[in-house]
């Protein structure tokens, strides 16, 4: 079974300034954050963000059904260009970094998977800290998705293994 994130997240812009404290809780108020559309990159979203290098927050807020909630999940945010810092509901889940992964840190696709109680029934909340290192930067694709629940299918890419009735012709490709 998969749960799929909203494609609206709230975004921070930082670039060298300092972090909020407690910004990855669950309990966190961003309500004066901005809107930003995920999957996407915020200089194509922002043109005040167009030099934007550095430090960049995301935070997603969704309901989990009961039936999901304090299960093993898999958390796919595919590619973060171009490094990240990944929270659910305030616990650290998962990081690559150009130090963890000096060959392809800006294009690996994050696979978190996490134990059981960090999920709960109710609202919960996703925070990714990125840093831009040069060029673009921002979040490629968003597919939340619980251990052993099916196919992967990603909400942007350039390809599925089989496509689906709802699916895009165009991020089709035959192998």
């Amino acid at each position: 079974k998969e749960l799929i994130l909203p494609k609206v997240w709230k975004g921070l812009p930082l670039g060298k300034e300092e972090l909020p404290a407690g910004w990855e809780t669950a309990a966190f108020d961003d309500r004066q954050w901005r809107d930003i559309k995920v999957p996407g990159m915020w200089e194509n979203q922002f043109a005040d963000l167009i030099n934007l290098d550095g430090l960049f927050l995301y935070r997603v807020a969704f309901d989990v059904p009961a039936d999901l909630a304090d299960q093993e999940v898999t958390l796919v945010l595919g590619a973060v260009d171009d490094e990240d810092w990944t929270y659910v509901n305030g616990q650290f889940v998962g990081s690559i970094t150009k130090k963890t992964n000096p060959d392809d840190y800006y294009k690996a696709v994050r696979r978190y998977k996490w134990a059981k109680g960090i999920l709960k029934a109710g609202r919960n909340v996703i925070a990714v800290k990125v840093n831009d290192l040069r060029q673009a930067g921002g979040m490629q694709a968003s597919l939340f998705k619980r251990r052993g629940g099916g196919v992967e299918r990603w909400l942007s890419g350039l390809y599925l293994d089989t496509p689906q009735v709802r699916d895009d012709p165009y991020l089709y490709l035959r192998w």
